[in-house]
């Protein structure tokens, strides 16, 4: 027995299509940086052009600090990043437009300062993972914030601080365990410690601004 007040299944399904679809609601700045991402790993020829690297930014190329986070080390790399990126974007980016849209900005260059001016060790860096890190951090916080009894974004929350502790623990070899193809290198912990601070700070930053009731999920 159906419910008859329930509109029929192709006006769900359209208005599906334009919740994710639509002009408001679609992460369109997420999505450019997602197509970035994606065009440098096709061309992943030229990483070493738009990497962060501390000496190459000490010497005057200062778009790495940005730049670095779009390229990855290997196509494994890439998908995970970049699906979660897209993931957290969607939420994001209706959810707190300006803000979110800002912090595509800001939070690369808070992490790649935070790296270059304390931790001088980390001569490279790539990928979105320190991005999504503070960002699902923030999203998580603001979650729990609109709901408290909700368990999965606590639970979040301390899944991130156990894999930070792992991280830390193992010497950048645990964590998500992604496989890079470059063996020397190690996850970021610190580039991820720096995106939580940030996360913090935004989330802070919106405690006197108005939340939307409702999310897209």
């Amino acid at each position: 027995m159906t419910d008859s007040s329930s509109p029929p299944f192709p006006l769900r399904a359209l208005a599906f299509l334009k919740m994710v679809f639509g002009l408001r609601t679609f992460p369109w700045c997420f999505m450019a940086v997602f197509w970035a991402a994606t065009f440098l790993q096709i061309f992943s020829h030229t990483r070493g052009f738009w990497i962060y690297d501390r000496n190459a930014i000490a010497a005057g190329e200062w778009w790495r600090l940005v730049t670095g986070h779009w390229v990855h080390f290997g196509w494994f790399h890439y998908v995970v990043d970049a699906g979660l990126f897209l993931l957290i974007g969607r939420c994001l980016e209706y959810i707190w437009p300006k803000t979110s849209r800002l912090a595509l900005v800001l939070m690369p260059l808070a992490i790649s300062g935070g790296l270059y001016f304390w931790d001088t060790e980390m001569i490279r860096y790539a990928g979105l993972s320190g991005l999504n890190v503070g960002f699902l951090i923030f999203l998580s916080i603001d979650s729990w914030r609109k709901d408290h009894k909700d368990w999965f974004w606590p639970a979040v929350l301390v899944l991130h601080v156990l894999e930070l502790w792992l991280e830390t623990a193992q010497g950048g070899q645990g964590g998500a365990m992604v496989p890079f193809d470059d063996p020397s290198v190690k996850v970021a912990t610190s580039a991820h410690v720096f995106g939580v601070i940030y996360a913090v700070v935004w989330w802070l930053g919106t405690l006197r601004k108005k939340r939307p009731a409702a999310t897209p999920v």
